[in-house]
């Protein structure tokens, strides 16, 4: 009996063709699905472009044979720019699912990324072609966008991917009755059959050579921190050169810190298909993220036999290595809060535990293990294959289609995604009761910019502060954005604040934990959600 067609599948990417970890698992395992091997038929597969981001590189037009590449026209917003409005998008949305359908006579495959409204456009499909599409949800990271995300979203999932066990367990916890939906399929990556092989080490005729790949920013990246690493391998009098590869919002900050590290500097983004030889040129891969899912970049580099030195982030990277044995972790009792200067110290002791361990834990022990484990899990044709069973076992499950009545987009005033439907009241109850204080509003994200009814012309407001240093100096509403440290300094340096409002639904747990940053100073610190929901609450139903 012939077996039926293999459904079609669409990649929807809200950040455009730039070069990124989500976008270049995205292109490689389309590329996968597409061409002919051993128990893989192929399938027509689509990836679904946004409008670029102005500070991302592009990547390569990689038109491959049966690979179809579509482009939001131009005059469509940025999906951080749409406020809710999925009109400009959905056209383009539901052309190709049809076309998909039309040509395989089965549902299509949506597999939205990255935004929330990404996924809101995939719901209002779900809604109105039910029949004919199914939805699947991949968590990427253990970031609480992702996974409120995916609870918000979840009803309309056949299936939900987590990338590493960390993520599932989490998944798991939160979404017990979909338990039996929730899949464990880590990304892969393209290797050789043998491990590379490189020219006599360190400590011979040559430098350490050290690299990172990666998008150049200073909050989840930490970026900072790696030219921080170089000048206190200069101190210790470690030979060695370090190499940044990548394009950010950073980019600037990074080059500037670099013209006084003179074993370090950094490349613009390449091709992706370059990567691979400038890892086998490198002994260390190095990594001082705060947060990771499961780093394609650090697998890539695992692949070439470039050993990884990482930051210990509550997912992936405990997941990949093993201390001594497949890479080296920093001893860091809180990465996520710990500064550039102490993740630089850790992980200048970890390279150094590297230099002067036995031959079995040496530098080239541990480059043959990292490939070995990237060949014996995380290859790019054992994900293809797992995913076209998850494609064809959603494309036989019932529809799932999105309630008519409730709201498809993430942001906007009917979304509120990230914002729990009593912020607002929360918010004002918070500033009567700081009335005749000086205030500052900790968070200028879409937590803020939603409350900005409530928040606006406030008496007590007398400015904002935020994590990202790119945001200081800006202002909103008329009201500068400072540094945390600068809150409680008097004007004009500082903002002359007694008081801080946390405003994150999402994040408050995080921020709470840190907010000695503030009461070291004399602030008094108050946040909104006194019990703050879990990450996957839906914000709709998160009470007081």
């Amino acid at each position: 009996m012939p077996q039926p067609p293999e459904p079609g599948i669409l990649f929807a990417l809200p950040r455009g063709l730039g070069v990124g970890g989500v976008n270049v698992w995205a292109m490689r395992l389309a590329r996968q699905l597409t061409r002919p091997s051993p128990g893989l038929p192929p399938r027509p597969v689509t990836i679904l472009a946004h409008p670029e981001e102005p500070d991302h590189a592009p990547m390569d037009a990689w038109l491959w044979p049966g690979l179809r590449i579509v482009r939001l026209t131009d005059t469509a917003p940025r999906i951080d720019d749409c406020n809710g409005d999925l009109s400009a998008y959905l056209p383009t949305y539901r052309a190709e699912a049809e076309r998909l359908v039309r040509l395989t006579g089965r549902p299509a495959l949506l597999i939205p990324s990255l935004h929330g409204d990404c996924f809101g456009c995939a719901a209002e499909l779900a809604r109105t072609m039910a029949d004919r599409v199914r939805l699947l949800g991949v968590c990427h990271s253990s970031i609480p966008y992702d996974r409120v995300v995916i609870s918000r979203y979840e009803r309309s999932l056949s299936a939900i991917i987590a990338v590493s066990d960390e993520i599932e367990r989490s998944l798991r916890a939160a979404l017990p009755r979909r338990a039996g939906d929730i899949i464990n399929l880590p990304h892969g990556v393209e290797s050789p059959d043998a491990p590379p092989r490189r020219k006599p080490g360190p400590g011979s005729t040559r430098p350490l050579r050290l690299v990172y790949t990666g998008r150049i920013e200073h909050g989840l990246k930490r970026v900072a921190a790696l030219v921080h690493l170089s000048a206190e391998l200069d101190r210790r009098r470690i030979d060695h050169q370090l190499v940044l590869v990548g394009d950010g919002p950073a980019s600037r900050d990074i080059d500037a810190l670099l013209e006084h590290a003179p074993s370090a500097t950094r490349s613009p983004a390449v091709s992706p298909s370059r990567i691979p030889a400038i890892l086998r040129e490198a002994d260390l891969f190095v990594l001082a993220s705060r947060v990771e899912g499961l780093s394609v970049s650090m697998l890539e580099a695992m692949a070439q036999g470039c050993v990884p030195v990482c930051t210990p982030t509550r997912s992936g990277a405990s997941q990949l290595i093993t201390p001594g044995i497949t890479g080296e972790l920093a001893s860091i009792p809180d990465p996520e809060a710990a500064t550039d200067e102490e993740v630089a110290h850790a992980l200048a002791d970890a390279i150094e535990r590297l230099l002067h361990a036995p031959p079995d834990r040496s530098i080239p022990a541990l480059a043959e293990r990292a490939w070995s484990l990237i060949q014996q899990r995380y290859t790019l044709e054992r994900q293809a294959r797992a995913l076209a069973r998850i494609a064809r076992h959603a494309a036989d499950s019932p529809p799932r289609p999105w309630p008519a009545d409730e709201p498809c987009a993430y942001s906007g005033a009917r979304g509120c995604g990230s914002v729990p439907r009593d912020a607002a009241q929360r918010m004002d109850h918070a500033l009567r009761a700081l009335k005749g204080r000086r205030v500052a509003v900790h968070g200028v994200g879409a937590h803020t910019l939603a409350l900005e009814h409530v928040i606006r012309n406030r008496p007590e407001i007398v400015g904002f502060t935020d994590d990202d240093p790119a945001r200081h100096g800006a202002s909103l509403w008329n009201l500068p954005i400072l540094s945390p440290a600068a809150a409680g300094s008097p004007p004009p340096a500082g903002l002359g604040a007694t008081d801080i409002i946390l405003s994150s639904w999402m994040h408050e747990r995080d921020l709470w934990a840190r907010r000695a940053v503030y009461e070291s100073r004399g602030l008094r610190v108050h946040r909104l959600y006194s019990h703050p929901p879990q990450a996957l609450t839906h914000p709709a139903s998160a009470s007081a």
